[in-house]
């Protein structure tokens, strides 16, 4: 998914997630949901881990809406 999808799905704005990602990882985390990123800068691709599911999911309506 995009970064602009992955800030619908965490209720964040696209622009923070893009400069904050370490944090937002670290944040999740805690939550035992786990943030992906494959590339770099608009190319990226983001990727979730729920703790009920052992496969990271890369697209966006394959993903149970977190908030």
């Amino acid at each position: 998914m995009s970064s602009d999808e992955l800030a619908d799905v965490l209720q964040l704005k696209e622009s923070y997630i893009r400069s904050h990602w370490p944090r937002i990882v670290e944040s999740y985390e805690k939550q035992n949901i786990k943030l992906y990123k494959l590339g770099r800068g608009a190319a990226a691709n983001y990727g979730v881990q729920m703790p009920w599911d052992n496969e990271i999911v890369w697209d966006v309506d394959a993903l149970e809406m977190i908030g």
